[in-house]
This record gives C-alpha cells, sequence and structure tokens, in this order.
C-alpha cells in the first residue's frame, strides 16, 4: 500500500502537481489519483520513475511504497 500522506508530502516539496507528475507517468490525473488513494497499484516502473524523481533512497521507497507482499 501506498502511504498516502507521505507520498502527498514529497509532491508538495519538490513543488510539483499531481498534473505534472501525472504527465511524467504518462497517465491521466484521476489515474494517478486512484493510485495514491490505493484504489489501483503503481505499477513498477511507474514507482521507480516517481523514485527517480524525487530522488528517493531505499529507506524512502519503502517508507513510500510498502515492503509488498
Amino acid at each position: 500500500m501506498v502511504n498516502t500522506h507521505l507520498l502527498r508530502y514529497y509532491i508538495a516539496v519538490n513543488n510539483d502537481t499531481m498534473e505534472q507528475l501525472a504527465d511524467h507517468l504518462d497517465i491521466s490525473r484521476s489515474a494517478l489519483s486512484a493510485k495514491i488513494n490505493n484504489k489501483r497499484e503503481f505499477t513498477i516502473k511507474e514507482a521507480l520513475l516517481i523514485s527517480k524523481r524525487y530522488k528517493f533512497c531505499c529507506k524512502k521507497n519503502i517508507e513510500v511504497f510498502g515492503e509488498g507482499d
């Protein structure tokens, strides 16, 4: 599960918008919203793109995207 509040924090701290991040991921804003709100899952590619965009280390990746199943 995605840590919704933490991901929204990183979006804001990086002066990004939902629209900009959605464009970066090549998905719609509504699809991004569904993924951030845990209604749909991020693909591995999308998670990697977010990690690179916000320069997440391994610990931050786990904090934001969880450890998996």
